[in-house]
């Protein structure tokens, strides 16, 4: 690792989804990111700070069908709902990132592309009990009375979907002797 690398700090909050208006988990995550990157600043470390909102999914099209509106209408008005509470709490962001900016959009692509070209990403099809609430797939095993999400209670799906995956086990080695 050079030097350079240990006199800087990358703190990022999780980028909220956009289904619905902030709330105190939310503004709870957002404070003890924003105390850790005062304090990095504080202790002379370059800090770079990322926040923002994930503006893909099921559960925001859901939400803004529910309420008239397209779903880039919806995720344009309860994004900036949260920059706006985050500008109101003085949370010393660096970046507010939305998953709809062009320019995020395009570090994604060459992030892929780039992946892609060295094989860590291949195409193939995933089947599984899904949950839209929870935006996550659950094994059978884990499913209550083999059809209820154990997370948040409600119904799954079957869905099966041809999708893009990374070779994460192409790195099983290094990441272990790294940990």
């Amino acid at each position: 690792m050079s030097s350079s690398s240990c006199h800087k700090a990358y703190i990022t909050t999780p980028i909220y989804y956009v289904n619905d208006i902030a709330h105190i988990g939310h503004a709870y995550t957002t404070i003890i990111a924003d105390t850790l990157a005062r304090y990095s600043r504080m202790s002379g470390l370059d800090t770079f700070f990322l926040t923002g909102t994930d503006e893909h999914g099921q559960k925001i099209e859901e939400s803004a069908k529910a309420r008239g509106k397209t779903s880039q209408e919806y995720a344009d008005e309860i994004s900036a709902t949260f920059k706006n509470l985050w500008d109101d709490f003085g949370i010393s962001y660096d970046k507010f990132i939305r998953t709809t900016d062009a320019d995020h959009m395009k570090g994604v692509q060459k992030a892929f592309s780039v992946m892609y070209e060295n094989g860590d990403i291949y195409k193939d099809v995933y089947k599984g009990h899904y949950c839209i609430s929870c935006e996550a797939f659950f094994p059978e095993s884990q499913l209550v009375d083999g059809e209820f999400c154990p997370e948040c209670g409600k119904p799954t799906t079957i869905v099966e979907e041809e999708s893009y995956f990374f070779k994460l086990s192409a790195y099983e080695d290094k990441l272990l002797a790294w940990y």
